[in-house]
């Protein structure tokens, strides 16, 4: 089968900070000793959490979106499993002890793995190789993979599909101040 579209994906890892933040343009990423050059093509990933804390009998509870701008355009990314979230995994930070959304405490850092995360941009970027990155500072790159997209006799199959890719990002949870569940929300 031939090879139409090649999609090269990087796993995100942010730290969030109580400070505000505003994202800035690259024209290149350093992935260790390689740079990635994305000023052609580039698909930036825009993660949207609030994690609220548990508090009293109210419990903890995990929100928000993925999405990725391209070419003038934003895609709302598929997670696979029930409601899609069967690859969103909460970690403690030191322990990386597994934690449930109802659960999470105030005052504690939390890792958030996102897994198998994939964005359909359609039949009309068909033959275009694009790269997976982030316009905020915060975001930094770490594992690339890549995935061809074939070509079926002349139907082109429209979902590109973004596998074994991690998203990764760190939350602190600030302190519960009001009979309310803290609440601390980023947009990066």
């Amino acid at each position: 089968m031939k090879k139409n579209l090649r999609i090269v994906s990087a796993a995100a890892v942010s730290t969030v900070s109580a400070d505000a933040t505003t994202g800035s343009n690259y024209t290149e990423i350093n992935l260790g000793s390689t740079t990635a050059d994305v000023a052609e093509n580039p698909v930036d990933v825009t993660p949207s959490f609030t994690l609220t804390g548990v508090s009293h009998n109210i419990k903890g509870s995990l929100k928000g979106t993925i999405s990725a701008t391209f070419g003038g355009n934003t895609y709302t990314a598929n997670l696979k499993g029930a409601n899609g979230n069967g690859d969103v995994i909460i970690r403690g930070a030191k322990k990386n002890t597994k934690w449930d959304a109802a659960d999470v405490l105030t005052g504690h850092t939390y890792n958030i793995d996102i897994k198998n995360v994939g964005f359909n941009f359609g039949s009309a970027n068909a033959n275009k190789e694009v790269t997976i990155a982030s316009s905020n500072s915060n975001v930094t790159l770490s594992r690339m993979t890549v995935r061809y997209l074939e070509a079926i006799g002349s139907v082109l199959k429209s979902k590109i599909a973004i596998v074994e890719r991690i998203l990764t990002i760190y939350l602190l949870l600030t302190e519960n101040i009001l009979l309310n569940p803290a609440s601390f929300f980023y947009i990066f």
